[in-house]
């Protein structure tokens, strides 16, 4: 229930004047307050807002109107290893001690995506490739790659987010290069179950 709120200020995006766009009172009938969208940045082409019941996100460098996408982390993650020298062929990494290309990890989140990987490996000069595939057990099919080189690692978060197949497993390979003690964490998005 909505009883009462204190003014609400607010800045014109261009100028920065404030003015006071809400009441002192909201009808306690009422459980929303209107707005026609949200801006961000100092920018009147940068906002959130609603169009067909959905919320949107709009900015300057993607002008089309796209949907805004709530997502769960699958947080910390899941854990894809090999310890030791990986040599220079493919090779399936492992989760609990099993080839993730016998069983991966199963996806259980609704509308799932691969949102972000975090590779790391104990060699500062490695270079290696890693993809990353989606299976039933049988057929495999490669969601996303990623390449290290000449480092340690590093974190990539995916700015288009690969869609995955709920119930699929996940399994990570690296299919060139050489790694040493090599972890590759894959965060997801999506919806609860």
């Amino acid at each position: 229930m909505v009883d009462k709120v204190k003014p609400l200020k607010l800045e014109d995006s261009i100028s920065g004047t404030e003015t006071n766009m809400f009441p002192v009172e909201l009808d306690p009938t009422e459980d929303y307050v209107a707005a026609k969208g949200i801006a961000f940045e100092n920018s009147d082409s940068t906002f959130i807002s609603g169009k067909s019941g959905l919320l949107c996100f709009q900015d300057s460098d993607v002008p089309e109107v796209n949907l805004l996408h709530l997502v769960s982390s699958a947080s910390p993650g899941f854990v894809f290893g090999a310890g030791g020298n990986t040599g220079a062929g493919d090779l399936w990494l492992q989760n609990n001690g099993v080839a993730s290309n016998q069983v991966g990890i199963p996806v259980l989140i609704n509308n799932p995506t691969l949102t972000a990987l975090a590779i790391r490996n104990s060699d500062a000069t490695a270079s290696f490739t890693i993809e990353v595939y989606e299976h039933d057990g049988t057929t495999f099919t490669l969601v996303h790659t990623e390449s290290i080189t000449t480092s340690r690692g590093d974190d990539f978060i995916l700015v288009t987010p690969a869609t995955l197949t709920y119930g699929k497993e996940l399994a990570v390979k690296k299919t060139s290069g050489s790694a040493k003690d090599l972890k590759v964490i894959c965060l997801l998005g999506g919806n609860a179950i």
